[in-house]
């Protein structure tokens, strides 16, 4: 392959890789997704349980994860990368442990601030 086609080649990759951060409002609602799929799967959704249905449970999440991540510190500074390690643990979480909350979650973990907003 002739050096400037392998070079051209070479940027073209490079500018397909984007910027691999997100805004915390994006953030907040792929994790309020995950957190309410995985409430979902723990039967913690319905009449009498954690959540009555799943608008309650958005609502709810949402806004926990709007605290946990606040805005000034994390809008434009989420690591794609770091935030995929944080919905991949929400998604494992025990049941027995998913019942303590979307704070107790944030706050161990993958998916603390200074972990999922660290992108530079």
């Amino acid at each position: 392959m002739k050096p400037m086609l392998m070079t051209a080649l070479a940027l073209a990759l490079l500018a397909g890789c984007g910027d691999d951060t997100l805004d915390q409002q994006d953030a907040r609602e792929q994790a309020t997704e995950h957190t309410c799929d995985r409430a979902e799967a723990c039967d913690l959704v319905g009449s009498g349980k954690t959540y009555t249905d799943r608008d309650d449970c958005e609502v709810k999440v949402s806004n926990a994860w709007n605290n946990q991540w606040s805005k000034a510190e994390c809008d434009g500074q989420v690591s794609s990368e770091d935030l995929d390690l944080c919905l991949g643990a929400i998604d494992v979480t025990l049941c027995n442990n998913f019942e303590v909350g979307v704070a107790a979650l944030a706050l161990v973990g993958q998916c603390q601030q200074q972990l999922v907003c660290s992108a530079e």
